[in-house]
């Protein structure tokens, strides 16, 4: 008798034993996958805010569709490499990528300098006499709007990632795409030297930057 109840406590001890380890092992394993769940979403939380930052500018800053081309050009320019700039420092927060921490530092000098050359010939584009004929103001301006809507479409419709440094790049490239586009429309009705000389280094530089890009895409994760 004594032998049966020495059993029967020890295997309700067990038994006991074995309902708490599984009473404390589900929590804990729901725990583990909702962080394990953050922490994947949280690459992926970081490229598409680098994303936003790209298309805020842009978006928050009217389209100027003025019979203007120059000073549309120039003023359109303006929000479009303010994305790019916010897009790299944000980057350069997240990021410890040397080939990557360079790239946006170069885009945001670059950019930023451009900026600041656009700011001291707007105002003279103000006072510049009409040139540009109602029909050339109309082709352009519907041609330059065009290409930012679809810039902004192709931007939205990017498969994403966890890896912003691979994200980044992705996304500069359909950037720059759209800054070579109107560089190359507005080459075609100008009538300004500074404003063609503008075009034609955007084009060189950010084609060539583009090249880059696409080259070391396939080697960044």
């Amino acid at each position: 008798m004594r032998v049966f109840i020495a059993v029967i406590m020890l295997l309700s001890l067990a038994y006991a034993k074995d309902d708490t380890h599984t009473g404390s092992s589900a929590p804990a394993h729901t725990m583990q996958h909702h962080q394990e769940m953050l922490e994947a979403q949280a690459p992926l939380a970081l490229s598409k805010e680098m994303l936003n930052l790209m298309h805020e500018p842009m978006m928050e800053e009217p389209f100027l569709e003025d019979d203007n081309l120059d000073l549309n050009f120039l003023t359109n320019m303006i929000p479009h490499h303010q994305g790019a700039i916010d897009a790299s420092e944000f980057l350069l927060k997240h990021s410890k990528n040397k080939q990557l921490r360079t790239i946006a530092t170069q885009i945001i000098q670059t950019q930023k300098a451009e900026i600041d050359e656009f700011n001291v010939i707007i105002p003279e584009l103000k006072e510049q006499k009409k040139l540009y004929s109602p029909k050339e103001v109309t082709l352009y301006n519907q041609q330059a709007k065009k290409d930012m809507e679809t810039m902004h479409q192709e931007m939205s419709g990017l498969a994403l990632t966890e890896h912003l440094n691979h994200d980044f790049l992705l996304s500069m490239i359909p950037h720059h795409e759209a800054a070579i586009k109107a560089s190359k429309q507005i080459l075609i009705y100008t009538q300004n030297e500074q404003i063609k000389a503008i075009a034609q280094k955007i084009i060189q530089v950010q084609e060539q930057e583009i090249e880059d890009f696409k080259a070391l895409l396939p080697k960044i994760h």
